[in-house]
Order: structure tokens, then sequence, then C-alpha cells
């Protein structure tokens, strides 16, 4: 069992580890050609935006393509906000 969470938590540590070595790298690239990664940033975000809530929608069984069938499923009058 003890064997188990330090593999666990070794593979963490070694993932945490990439990650910020990879967040350290595009930090050095926003500095070094800060209009290039705005302009990535601006082209990207949207896109991925777009994918992530594709992602969601196929998870709970929604198609996105039809707007009006999804405005008629759950009128917003209905929730308290």
């Amino acid at each position: 069992m003890n064997n188990g969470l330090n593999a666990l938590l070794d593979s963490a540590f070694r993932d945490a580890n990439k990650i910020r070595n990879a967040v350290e790298q595009f930090r050095e690239q926003a500095r070094k050609h800060p209009q290039q990664v705005a302009a990535l940033i601006v082209e990207e975000i949207p896109e991925q935006r777009k994918r992530t809530r594709g992602e969601i929608a196929a998870s709970f069984g929604v198609d996105l393509s039809d707007a009006e069938e999804l405005k008629a499923a759950i009128p917003l009058s209905r929730w308290k906000w």
C-alpha cells in the first residue's frame, strides 16, 4: 500500500515539475516575443473554449448545433438567479 502511494506521489511530483518547466518556457518566450505570444493566445483561447464546450456538451449528450432546441428545453425564466 505504501509503495503504491509513494509511486503515485512520485508520479504527481514529476508531472507537476514538467508543468512548471513548460510554464517557465512559455514565460521566457513571452518575454522575448511578447507580440507573437499575445497573438497566439488571442487566436488559441477561443478555439480551445469551443473544443472544451463541445466535449462537455457531448459528455452530457447535448447537441449544441440546435440552439432553438436548447432554448426550448430549459427556459431561462425557470432559473432563480
